[in-house]
C-alpha cells in the first residue's frame, strides 16, 4: 500500500493550468526526485502532497502511518535558529503534545487534583503522540537527515 497516493491530481492558477493528470504512488523506502523547469509546478506539486495547498482537481490519499513534512527550497520567513531547529519546526504538532504530556504528568502529581480526570487526560494525550508517531520522530529526521549527508555541524549551525 502506497504511503502516498494521487489520482488525477491537477493545479490551476485561474486559467493557467500548472500541471494535470498526474498520477502517483510513493511507496515506503522510495526515493523520489521532482524535476523540471522554473515555473513547472514542483513546488505546487509538493505543497499539494503535504496539504499545505489544495488541488484544483484530483485526489491525494496520505497514509495514516505517516507525518508528512516539507522544508522548501526558499525560506518563507529568516530562520530564528538551527537548520535542526528548522526540521524540528515539521514535527510542531509532536512537540506541542510532548509539553501538553509534560505538563498534564506535573498535573497528575499536584496533591488535590483529581487523580481519575489527570490521568485520563493524560492517556489521550499518549494515545495520540502514539498515533503521531512520537516515540520514534527524532530517530526517523536522523535517519533521513544522515541520508541527505547532513552532518552535525551542518544541522547544529
Amino acid at each position: 500500500m502506497p504511503l502516498v497516493s494521487t489520482s488525477d491530481l491537477a493545479v490551476h492558477y485561474g486559467v493557467e493550468i500548472i500541471f494535470s493528470g498526474i498520477d502517483l504512488d510513493i511507496n515506503e523506502g522510495a526515493r523520489i526526485g521532482i524535476v523540471g523547469p522554473n515555473g513547472g509546478g514542483k513546488t505546487s506539486l509538493l505543497r499539494v502532497l503535504v496539504g499545505q495547498q489544495d488541488a484544483s482537481a484530483g485526489r491525494v490519499s496520505r497514509s495514516h502511518l505517516i507525518n508528512v513534512g516539507y522544508v522548501p527550497q526558499h525560506p518563507e520567513t529568516e530562520p530564528k535558529g538551527t537548520l535542526r531547529d528548522e526540521v524540528l519546526s515539521a514535527f510542531g504538532e509532536i512537540r506541542s503534545l510532548e509539553r501538553e504530556l509534560d505538563a498534564a504528568s506535573a498535573l497528575a502529581g499536584v496533591a488535590g487534583s483529581n487523580s481519575e480526570e489527570a490521568g485520563r487526560h493524560y492517556a489521550d494525550l499518549l494515545d495520540k503522540y502514539e498515533s503521531l508517531g512520537g516515540y520514534n520522530y527524532e530517530r526517523s529526521m536522523n535517519r533521513m537527515l544522515d541520508g541527505l549527508g547532513l552532518t552535525k555541524e551542518t544541522l547544529d549551525s
